[in-house]
């Protein structure tokens, strides 16, 4: 309850008539947004309820304390409540051990055995927190363990809301004005409601006649009161205070109204506050300078509001510029409030700031939904001025708000700030001839895709038939193992030897290799060929990406390079396996002769002897025997050997010092490097290359074990599996078109690589809840989710790294990128595998004891329905149980691509 009178304070008789309403507008406010008492009584009980639960296989000493806005006396009806677990610890030690707050996923399991909805811990915080809402009242908790600031500071905020009325009166309208401003959203780079109570404390000590005194000051309090000990750690500092009843009174007490006060306060840290120089300490009683306190990085710091306890924390978090958008709010808002426009004025809604970038690379706060455009704007520049007379001024109910920053023009241009330049390098063809050109290339990425999503569906068929279903997965592992290590000797071999001559050797060695491949006799045979075929494969991918770099500008290649993939994803097996591998023999055929007759590119004019003599051989036999010999260890352990063997020990040591070695003579040796080590410089390209590597850990994984999860799970033929894998083909070319024809209109492609590797996260974590006997439809949502976000960003990554390297690099980038996709496929697999077969024998083990004959389902997973209808349920929930754990290990995969793509920078997309 607001208590009007001692809330308010004497007025001053030369008070104006609207700071009087000011005043009681504010105590009206306050009133209603203070806390029912019901709404405390459900948080006590929900407190009382919490401590009962936690002490059920929670220590009995341990207690729950409340704190944050709700203990300190200024919570309200839609408040969280703040929780912290202080278990018994010596008197003197308030420190948890290192690591205590994985207690909370303990505490998450005992939470939900409640009923308790939304459960999730939060370990990467600041402060580690479980949520959770309670299920009978809807509340919202955080709690955590142990964190005893977080309880102090609820204390000395509680000490100084009971000793000053209007101060609980002020902070509620101060909050309700800087949220409904947009300016108090921490994670969008402004302050936060704990920010704002510090600096109105600050500057109730700072008046002439104080409204609050310094709790932290010894010397104001009686030698009675008792103290509660210090800290246990040296970042903390002692604090004297617990009864603030029997505190000292600053004396002359400050009579001025709260409407004096709320325009000072604006006033003070709109227009007076040197936020270069000062600092904002409770500790010390208002203000302190910079430079004689506080660690050394706060001279760096826009705004400095020090913690009252930890010394070195600065509680005041705004970026770059907000801090300017802030003060022009206040003194917006004191222009309002002095003009009589009332309280109502400045608490209109409005969209929270974000930061942004403008075309001068100035940081600026902007509106979520901008301003709108004025007439008198020009289609030449754009300027933004703070008005504070017109910036309140209602319309729609609603208030307009122009933020700017008139130091910046914004210049005009072609509606997207793209130069005119044209690329370097670049081939000019004409329209027909450019379609000529593709239709060689989409053969050639048709033999590529072709050959992944066939075999991906073929797998278990050619296993079941040579009764070698534990070695299926081979026939990816082969493949990308060779793929990964040739696949960036193609980007510099194409530099010495030509796009075409290096492009046709590609497929003669692709199509060499699916020739053995269809005429397999047995298991051995056919994962050598398969490895044969990946040789050639790995040029293909990269090559056709190079040419298309060659032939068309960065804007309009997104177009292009989803048609391979729009061909080979429709393509399903109509007969045996072998014609999975056979089919590719007259499809290349037709490729050879189309890229020899259509396809013209500058040659490079040298003798064969000076292109051998170019080739960094020892950088190549290097990369090779590296690469194999740690990939050979990720295939192998948990299957044929056991992790900690000597073999996989012994080959991953060997391999990772062959390609310490390949690093060497690349940065020290090579006259022209595989891989140029400068272009790791650029922090786009190398956000690239490692988004790239995390999506081929997810994506391969996905290809390789969703058809076995509809061979062997849904006991459907090699064909029904390759038409099921549509939903996920499909809607990856889908997107793949679309994001492509909106990079190439927009110039942006950031938004949707984030956007892509999102969707993708979601569905290929959704086919984790697959059981035996999941629904047609929850199978195709996850899998077009997956799709549309893996085809949102497959291709536009390339695009990325194509515009941020110079016109000379674009062919060694887009063969490292393809590369680390390929490396991330060939781990990812081996990782899935090894998890898949390691669960697959721990599930089949009391199986295989009950009935030994179980074991030859392992091997061919068409004798499950043998078994009779009872067993062959518990060999597929097996089977399925296994795959689970798959996708569970893929879904991360793809969200550490999201996290890398983060720091792709923008660049422009050039123009031919």
């Amino acid at each position: 309850m607001i208590t009007t009178s001692a809330a308010a304070g004497p007025s001053s008789p030369t008070v104006s008539p609207h700071i009087q309403q000011l005043t009681e507008d504010m105590l009206q406010l306050a009133e209603t947004i203070a806390i029912s008492e019901e709404g405390k009584q459900l948080r006590d009980n929900l407190l009382t309820r919490v401590q009962g639960i936690l002490n059920t296989e929670w220590p009995k000493e341990a207690k729950i304390e409340s704190f944050g806005s709700f203990a300190s006396g200024l919570g309200t009806d839609s408040s969280d409540l703040d929780l912290v677990v202080l278990p018994a610890l010596p008197e003197q030690s308030q420190d948890l051990p290192p690591g205590r707050y994985q207690d909370l996923y303990v505490l998450k399991t005992l939470f939900l055995r409640y009923s308790m909805k939304d459960v999730e811990v939060i370990p990467a915080a600041r402060v580690p927190i479980l949520k959770f809402t309670d299920h009978k009242t809807g509340i919202k908790v955080d709690l955590n363990c142990g964190h005893y600031n977080g309880l102090y500071n609820t204390r000395l905020i509680e000490a100084y809301v009971r000793i000053d009325d209007r101060v609980r009166t002020f902070l509620y309208v101060l909050k309700a004005f800087v949220k409904a401003r947009g300016i108090n959203s921490p994670p969008l780079g402004s302050l936060s409601s704990y920010c704002y109570t510090l600096m109105a404390i600050s500057y109730f000590q700072t008046l002439l006649l104080p409204v609050l005194p310094c709790l932290q000051d010894p010397h104001l309090i009686p030698h009675n009161v008792p103290n509660p000990g210090p800290f246990g750690s040296t970042r903390h500092i002692n604090v004297a205070f617990t009864d603030p009843s029997r505190i000292r009174p600053c004396i002359p007490r400050n009579s001025m109204s709260l409407g004096e006060l709320f325009i000072g306060f604006l006033e003070y840290y709109g227009s007076k506050f040197d936020y270069r120089k000062s600092c904002v300490s409770i500790r010390c009683g208002g203000v302190i300078p910079r430079e004689r306190h506080g660690p050394s990085s706060w001279m760096k710091h826009e705004f400095v509001v020090e913690d009252p306890f930890i010394l070195d924390f600065n509680a005041a978090g705004a970026r770059h510029n907000m801090m300017n958008i802030i003060r022009h709010e206040f003194q917006a808002a004191v222009q309002a409030l002095r003009d009589g426009r009332g309280l109502s004025a400045i608490l209109t809604a409005k969209a929270p700031y974000q930061m942004t970038k403008n075309s001068c690379g100035i940081a600026m706060g902007v509106p979520s939904d901008p301003p709108p455009t004025h007439a008198n704007s020009t289609a030449a520049t754009s300027t933004y001025s703070v008005d504070s007379s017109s910036a309140f001024e209602p319309q729609n109910g609603l208030a307009e708000y122009v933020l700017s920053s008139s130091s910046c023009i914004i210049p005009a241009g072609d509606g997207l700030g793209l130069p005119q330049i044209v690329e370097e390098g670049a081939v000019a063809l004409t329209f027909k001839q450019l379609m000529a050109v593709f239709m060689g290339l989409i053969l050639g990425v048709f033999l590529a895709s072709l050959d992944q999503t066939i075999v991906s569906v073929c797998a278990t068929t050619i296993a079941n038939e040579f009764h070698s279903l534990n070695d299926a997965p081979w026939l990816g592992a082969a493949y990308l193992l060779t793929t990964t290590s040739f696949q960036p000797l193609y980007g510099r071999f194409s530099d010495i030897f030509g796009r075409k001559a290096t492009f046709l050797f590609a497929i003669i060695i692709f199509l060499i290799g699916s020739a053995l491949c269809g005429a397999a006799q047995n298991m051995i045979w056919i994962i050598i060929a398969r490895g044969i075929a990946g040789i050639g494969a790995g040029g293909i991918l990269s090559m056709v990406m190079i040419i298309i770099a060659d032939l068309v500008s960065l804007r309009e290649r997104g177009k292009y390079q989803v048609v391979g993939p729009l061909l080979g994803g429709v393509f399903t097996d109509k007969a045996t396996w072998r014609w999975a591998f056979f089919i590719n023999l007259p499809i290349g055929a037709i490729t050879v002769v189309m890229v020899i007759l259509l396809l013209h590119l500058p040659q490079v004019k040298s003798s064969f002897k000076d292109k051998v003599r170019r080739i960094d051989f020892l950088g190549s036999l290097s990369l090779i025997c590296g690469l194999v010999l740690i990939l050979l260890p990720l295939n192998w352990g948990g299957s044929a050997y056991a992790w900690d063997s000597p073999i996989i020990i012994s080959l991953f040591c060997v391999g990772f010092l062959v390609l310490a070695a390949f690093c060497v003579v690349e940065w020290k040796q090579a006259a022209e490097p595989i891989i140029p080590f400068d272009i790791f410089k650029n922090r786009t390209s190398s956000a690239v290359f490692l988004t790239s590597f995390f999506i081929g850990m997810g994506y391969y994984g996905i290809m390789y074990f969703m058809p076995l999860y509809y061979q062997i799970v849904r006991q459907e033929s090699a064909t029904s599996a390759g038409l099921e894998m549509l939903s996920l083909l499909v809607s990856m070319v889908i997107a793949s078109i679309g994001s492509g024809l909106m990079v190439s209109q927009w110039g942006h492609f950031r938004p949707f690589i984030w956007v892509g590797l999102v969707l993708a996260t979601i569905g290929i974590g959704l086919l984790r809840l697959l059981r035996v006997g999941s629904s047609r439809s929850q199978e195709v949502c996850s899998l077009v989710v997956a799709g549309f976000g893996l085809g949102l960003v497959m291709q536009t990554i390339v695009l990325a790294v194509q515009s941020s390297v110079d016109t000379k690099d674009v062919a060694v980038a887009t063969a490292i990128t393809t590369f680390f996709r390929t490396v991330g496929s060939a781990f990812g697999v081996a990782i899935t595998s090894a998890v898949f077969h390691n669960a697959v024998q721990d599930n089949f083990a009391p199986l295989i004891r009950s009935n030994p004959d179980v074991a030859k389902v392992i091997q061919n997973s068409y004798l499950a329905p043998t078994f009779g209808p009872e067993l062959e349920h518990f060999i597929l929930c097996a089977f399925m149980q296994a795959l689970r754990k798959a996708f569970t290990v893929c879904t991360p995969f793809i969200g550490l691509a999201f996290l890398s793509s983060l720091f792709i920078q923008h660049h422009k997309l050039r123009k031919a």
